[in-house]
């Protein structure tokens, strides 16, 4: 619940950060736009840039799981003593898969916002 809240907060945070500066830097990325470069040139830093972020997120995520499970497990083995530790892979794949979705998904709103101003609309 909470997590998933926050998850939701955190992507809505860098889309707005992107989104505001590909706003802040309309006229530069419209003037390239009329200079030759197709909108797909203009948009891939910021691609290069969303990409970059969301696996430096996962990086420092999965990171802070494999540093958290070290700290309890000890604690849980004390009391369950036959428990065995959890795999690491579920985590890996969430974030993988979190990974794909959110980045596919900044992908396509950055395109979509270097049509906008290719076009004019924006």
């Amino acid at each position: 619940g909470v997590g998933l809240f926050i998850c939701l907060l955190s992507f809505y945070i860098l889309m707005l950060s992107v989104f505001l500066l590909l706003q802040k830097n309309s006229a530069k990325l419209a003037n390239l736009l009329l200079v030759g470069y197709s909108p797909t040139q203009v948009a891939r830093p910021y691609h290069v840039l969303a990409t970059g972020l969301n696996v430096l997120v996962l990086l420092l995520a999965v990171g802070n799981v494999v540093w958290l499970k070290a700290l309890y497990t000890d604690a849980v083995q004390a009391v369950f003593p036959h428990m065995e530790g959890g795999a690491l892979w579920p985590c890996l794949l969430a974030g993988l898969l979190l990974l794909a979705g959110v980045t596919a998904l900044n992908i396509l709103l950055i395109r979509r916002k270097v049509r906008a101003i290719w076009t004019g609309k924006s």
